[in-house]
């Protein structure tokens, strides 16, 4: 038997509960490390209606827990006056649905980037 048979049988000796409260304590040391300031983006430009693919400067695909519940998003971009700037917050998770300008200014406010 080599040595990773022999890791591979010991790991399924530990119980699953031991690899979720390590994966658990890795992603909370790991979030709390990442943690800084961050600035709200210029919403001058936030229009979800107005999003123009032919001004289209990127989509940016995004995930985080949030206030203890899981976001999923995308950010989309748009390009104004040579500048891009946050054009649309389109929720996936946990409600699949657009962000009004006052709902993506209260969002970003709690976003930890």
């Amino acid at each position: 038997m080599n040595n990773l048979s022999i890791l591979l049988s010991r790991l399924q000796m530990i119980p699953l509960i031991t690899y979720v409260v390590i994966v658990t304590v890795i992603c909370q040391h790991t979030a709390s490390a990442q943690s800084r300031p961050f600035n709200i983006p210029n919403l001058s430009s936030y229009n979800c209606t107005d999003v123009d693919a032919a001004n289209a400067a990127g989509v940016r695909h995004m995930g985080q827990v949030i206030n203890g519940r899981y976001h999923e998003w995308h950010e989309i971009y748009s390009s104004f006056d040579g500048k891009q700037r946050l054009a649309c917050i389109s929720l996936i998770v946990p409600e699949a649905r657009q962000m009004s300008l006052y709902e993506a200014r209260a969002f970003l406010k709690d976003i930890k980037r």
